[in-house]
């Protein structure tokens, strides 16, 4: 065993990581067992899974052996007769712990426990003071609080968030002696449990405290340390323990009973996989074919299947450049691109400057899509450069070293595939794990064929890039109803991750104000892991806003951009103020760089010395600047100085491109490839081709197959819509219960049937001769459709509650609304199931009278019609205004159930008849009534025949199968319902 001495620690190493790994890795023998001690380094992680065969004794919960965290030594003291606190913190309230402390002192407080969170100069008193103290999880899973609490004597409550990480577990040292451990949930029970303590066992753990208090100090763990490497496996190892291995329970599982449901999805599967096979035995006939298919694939995909073969350059680098652009604001006249030129160089870090509603965010949709609908002129090229293609844009614009080497050129609907787009907002799915996340955009984004294999190891290499693995099993959370399980920084590069897993190699990626909402020690952790993707091969362009000076310096290739919308600068960050100030700008030694170049763009420094140059503008103002001069609102002269900033730049510009003497070779073939880059004829029918279907119907599977993770794994709301399905069927059969009344009209026989009468419709009074009505038909038919109803479509309300933002982000990403609509309604099928079955089987305990099946027939029926209600609900307004407005309709509908007025009176008057043929309350009455009066007609109880009866309320019964009428036409509604919210939801999306 041989020992590794590195100084593992996060705050110090900072981005050396990567380096130490890459100096290990030689040395490292496979066949040679290692050991390390580290204290709280997140990216050891990334060294454990390249090196298995290293062992690591972590403090700080990134390791395999747990280790106490000790700063130093603390004196200890026996526990006084009285306390002056029962629960506190003692220490700083920091972001990732700030929830569990609240959490912990709230609940606290609630079983009558006093109570304190400070940090003060006499701290260690405040802990010596405290009978609980509260140790709360660091930088780290551990924190330094842990082992100063237990060497002073005083009984520790270690709260984590994701994994506990404390040492001895297992052991008769173990915490659970002489102190407690608790996560979110399981804080509030841990609070009653010490609220019931004796006096007894709370001085029997002092004196345990006591006796383990060795074992938290430096010699203690060092010891232990010899003797677990002396004998790991051995009964002289003394007490360290490996820690367990974290795993979570896959709730989708159990729903393989439920498979038929998505039997049509499966066969699309299926026919997809199939296809791949005849495509894989062609392409082993014909070489070429199957190099074609890969040529979107990652580059070490592409190197292993077609290494001999260069069709996209897996080393390349992408760059995109751009010639004349001009937009204007949809819908008005005014400009705001006005003809702006540059490139964004190949494998470099570029960023983008500009005041706000400058046009920063049209620009870099530009650069993505290739054309906007709101452009007016300009084209947009994209190109492939070789590793020795790629130059460096000097600061007056001159490109250095482009000539050399391979350069390929694309379409623009080519290039799509190579592009991601990260939006300044995190919109994800938080309701996922980070992993499951990366795997669905994996999946569903990928323009090829991956096994599972693959996909798991681009989500590990992403995971391991942006060093978010040790949370990429945790829920993402935040949002407006739930608390975030991780930090914004880590927010930000899952988002970052979101297209990083989707990209084929080489790739562009678009960020839209990447650092906005960070502080500036989170928003530089950032820069460096985009950093660390350009050393990778990634073309980063972002969006940036007054970024601190040591983001700056890391910026590459800069582009100003003003007021108007114009550039007015490009080239090296470092040289932009020497610029500006050599075209007269006057100086200001108090602001750095950013600052600087801000103040000139938003027109704060003195342009009067640059009145010398306007001579040299005058001959190049053209219609498209002067359009710029009338329709910008004037903000005094020096809106008219960055207009003239833009047109020195331009003029720069076009001299240089004209000494070089490949002006109009450029921009002929900008327009070629643009041209050949728009959508045409046959792309806008993709919808008509197989490959569309195949594709729409993998990304509704993927889409359902989320939906049931994610309310499968929120069972606390499932058992809430469970619960008010069995409540809603409780009430309504205890009304009706042969059990209670031999009548078959249950409690709702007088007075309380008079009550009644009073809060519903003049259906509960009216037909009093009619033996149906006898019986509480009228009561049954109107409750029936209302308590189902309105309990299918609450429950059907989360499905598109609160998604439409991340509808509009997917479908940007390339996942069709329509599969996401598809999707979550598809996987909501089990869901109505379940609750149809629920209310069936409360329904039926109460002896009922009618067939089971018959029962469960019209109730699920129902449910799938009711819960499209739902649907068009949460697909059109948030979930709060969604849950009321299904509600209140499904009981509207209720009273157009045909009762009264009934279907016989109405259907004199065809015009205004609809709305009851359009409900699915008159098909749950009617059903309803076949059921009932069926069985008892059967049973002697009723002499009526049954449509002499239905012909009372205008129902139709057709032989024995008398249910097939309704249940069809609630079918019928339910699907066409569906296909209206997926309507409303794509409206909603791409409105704008």
């Amino acid at each position: 065993m041989i020992p590794l001495f590195f100084n593992w620690v996060d705050g110090q190493l900072k981005d050396q990581m990567n380096i130490m790994i890459s100096v290990l890795t030689p040395v490292i023998r496979p066949n040679v067992l290692y050991v390390t001690v580290s204290q709280s380094d997140e990216s050891i992680h990334k060294l454990m899974i390249l090196h298995p065969n290293i062992l690591v004794l972590s403090a700080g919960g990134f390791g395999h052996v747990p280790l106490p965290l000790i700063k130093g030594e603390a004196d200890y003291r026996p526990p006084p007769s009285s306390f002056l606190h029962d629960v506190a913190f003692i220490g700083t309230d920091r972001e990732e712990r700030h929830e569990l402390i609240t959490k912990a002192l709230e609940s606290a407080a609630k079983v009558g426990f006093s109570t304190t969170n400070t940090f003060v100069k006499d701290w260690k008193d405040q802990i010596y003071g405290t009978k609980y103290n509260l140790s709360p999880r660091g930088y780290g899973r551990s924190s330094f609080r842990f082992s100063e609490i237990i060497q002073m004597g005083r009984i520790p409550i270690h709260l984590y968030n994701d994994i506990s990480w404390i040492p001895y577990v297992g052991t008769n040292i173990s915490l659970d002696h002489y102190g407690f451990e608790a996560n979110v949930a399981s804080i509030p029970p841990l609070m009653t449990k010490l609220k019931a303590l004796s006096n007894e066992t709370v001085y029997e753990m002092f004196q345990k405290i006591k006796e383990v208090r060795p074992y938290y100090t430096y010699e203690g763990v060092m010891e232990q340390i010899k003797l677990f490497l002396g004998d790991p496996l051995g009964p002289n190892g003394g007490y360290l323990r490996c820690a367990k291995a974290t795993f979570q329970v896959n709730f989708v599982n159990p729903l393989i009973m439920f498979l038929l449901i998505f039997g049509s999805l499966g066969y699309s599967v299926y026919l997809t996989r199939s296809q791949k096979r005849r495509d894989d035995e062609s392409h082993k006939k014909d070489p070429a074919a199957r190099v074609a298919s890969l040529v979107h694939e990652d580059a070490s995909h592409l190197s292993k299947k077609a290494q001999s073969v260069d069709l996209l350059d897996p080393d390349g680098l992408f760059e995109v450049s751009f010639h004349d652009l001009q937009c204007v604001i949809p819908g008005t006249d005014r400009l705001i691109l006005p003809g702006n030129s540059g490139v964004v160089p190949a494998g470099k870090i570029s960023a983008l400057m500009g005041p706000t509603a400058c046009g920063k965010s049209t620009l870099t949709n530009v650069l993505r899509h290739g054309r906007l609908p709101n452009s007016t002129g300009g084209t947009v090229l994209y190109t492939i450069r070789s590793a020795s293609s790629t130059g460096e844009r000097l600061n007056n614009g001159d490109v250095v070293g482009s000539a050399q080497g391979a350069v390929q050129t694309l379409t623009a609907t080519q290039a799509q595939h190579l592009i991601g787009h990260v939006p300044q907002d995190d919109i994800l799915d938080r309701s996922l794990t980070i992993r499951e996340l990366f795997t669905f955009h994996a999946k569903t984004r990928s323009r090829v064929s991956r096994s599972a294999a693959e996909i798991r190891s681009i989500v590990d290499d992403v995971l391991a890039d942006l060093a978010i693995q040790h949370v990429a099993d945790s829920i993402i959370g935040g949002g407006e109803n739930a608390a975030a399980n991780i930090s914004g920084g880590q927010l930000k590069r899952v988002n970052i991750g979101c297209e990083l897993v989707a990209l084929s190699r080489p790739a562009l990626l678009l960020l839209d104000e990447p650092t906005a909402g960070l502080d500036a020690a989170i928003a530089f952790e950032l820069i460096m892991t985009l950093e660390s993707l350009k050393n990778r091969g990634i073309t980063i362009f972002m969006v940036i806003q007054q970024p601190r000076a040591e983001i700056f310096e890391r910026i590459d290739h800069l582009f100003l951009m003003n007021s108007v919308g114009g550039i007015v600068y490009e080239g090296r960050s470092v040289q932009a103020v020497p610029y500006l100030l050599s075209i007269g700008y006057s100086p200001n030694p108090d602001a750095f760089d950013a600052d600087y170049c801000l103040d000139v763009l938003n027109g704060l420094r003195d342009p009067s010395s640059m009145s010398s140059r306007r001579s040299g503008v005058e001959a190049i103002e053209s219609t498209a600047v002067v359009q710029m001069a009338v329709n910008e609102p004037q903000h005094g002269e020096s809106r008219l100085d960055c207009t003239e900033l833009h047109l020195l730049w331009r003029e720069q510009q076009k001299q240089q491109q004209q000494q070089g003497g490949d002006l109009e070779a450029q921009k002929k073939a900008a327009e070629n490839l643009s041209k050949m880059g728009t959508a045409t004829h046959e792309e806008t029918r993709a919808w008509l081709t197989w490959e569309y279907w195949q594709r729409l119907g993998y990304h509704t599977f993927l889409n359902a197959e989320r939906l049931l993770t994610i309310r499968l794994r929120n069972r606390t709301s499932l058992l809430v819509y469970i619960a008010i399905d069995a409540v809603m069927s409780l009430a309504l059969s205890s009304g009706f219960s042969i059990y209670l009344s031999d009548s078959y009209r249950g409690v709702f026989m007088p007075p309380v049937d008079k009550v009644l009468q009073l809060f519903y419709p003049s259906a509960l009074q009216s037909h009093r001769t009619h033996n149906a009505a006898s019986m509480g038909f009228a009561q049954l038919l109107f409750f029936m459709s209302s308590a189902l109803g309105s309990s299918s479509a609450l429950s059907a309300v989360p499905v598109f509650s609160g998604q439409a933002i991340l509808a509009k982000r997917e479908n940007a990403a390339g996942i069709s609304v329509v599969s996401f609509a598809l999707g979550r309604m598809v996987g909501d099928v089990f869901f109505v199931t379940l609750h149809g079955f629920v209310f069936a089987g409360v329904w039926m305990l109460f002896g009922h009278a009618g067939h089971f099946y018959n029962w469960l027939g019209v109730i699920l029926s129902t449910a799938f019609a009711a819960s499209g209600i739902g649907y068009i609900a949460s697909a059109t307004y948030n979930q709060s205004t969604a849950s009321a407005w299904a509600i209140v309709v499904a009981f509207i509908s209720s009273v157009f159930a045909g009762v009264d007025p009934n279907l016989r009176q109405v259907s004199r008057y065809p015009v205004v008849s609809w709305p009851w043929y359009m409900n699915f309350a008159t098909w749950t009455a009617e059903a309803t009534y076949f059921t009932w009066t069926r069985y008892l007609l059967n049973d002697g109880h009723v002499p009526t025949p049954l449509q002499q009866g239905a012909d009372a309320y205008g129902y139709k019964i057709q032989g024995e199968n008398g249910i097939a009428r309704s249940v069809g036409a609630m079918i019928a509604l339910g699907v066409g319902m569906r296909l209206l919210a997926s309507w409303l939801l794509y409206r909603r999306v791409t409105k704008d």
